[in-house]
């Protein structure tokens, strides 16, 4: 059951990146960052497995948490996986994901759907923030300088500017 409530727990967080993203992206209110951000969230939203954890976290958040299967060997690898028949009874699923599971046959890894999904959102918001920092480099810089003048105008407070 540890194994269930940690999940929750990532399914929960799944999306507060980008919800975090969201909010930081509107108050830069910019227009290249903007278009890039809607160009880069458009392929995002194609890619089908951020789509279905997207539905996955509102089953576990407003219903409950999928069955689930373990595969223990000693040989080999433990796996923890949903079983795809069972995920697909609920009626909440979006076209992309139930397309997504009616692929799958049998059982659905969580290791792996979950690292996939945090690979593509790992991606995403590395060239977000590279695109970010590209557009205020130069206010980044001066940013810089200023730090070190009033550092080195105030050495005994230096230790407090960030």
């Amino acid at each position: 059951m540890e194994i269930l409530r940690l999940f929750h727990n990532y399914s929960s967080s799944s999306f507060t990146l980008i919800e975090h993203t969201i909010r930081f992206r509107g108050n830069l209110n910019n227009e290249n960052i903007n278009a890039f951000y809607e160009t880069e969230l458009k392929k995002l939203r194609d890619i089908d497995v951020v789509v279905f954890m997207k539905d996955l976290r509102h089953l576990v958040q407003h219903h409950s948490l999928p069955i689930s299967t373990a595969h223990i060997n000693f040989e080999k690898e433990n796996k923890l996986c949903f079983k795809v028949q069972k995920l697909l009874i609920w009626d909440g699923w979006t076209r992309k994901p139930r397309e997504y599971l009616s692929k799958l046959n049998g059982d659905l890894e969580i290791k792996l759907f979950c690292k996939e999904y945090y690979e593509n959102t790992v991606k995403f918001n590395d060239a977000f923030s590279k695109h970010v920092y590209k557009e205020y480099e130069n206010d980044f810089i001066e940013l810089n300088n200023f730090k070190e003048y009033i550092k080195k105008l105030y050495p005994l407070y230096s230790n407090n500017i960030a």
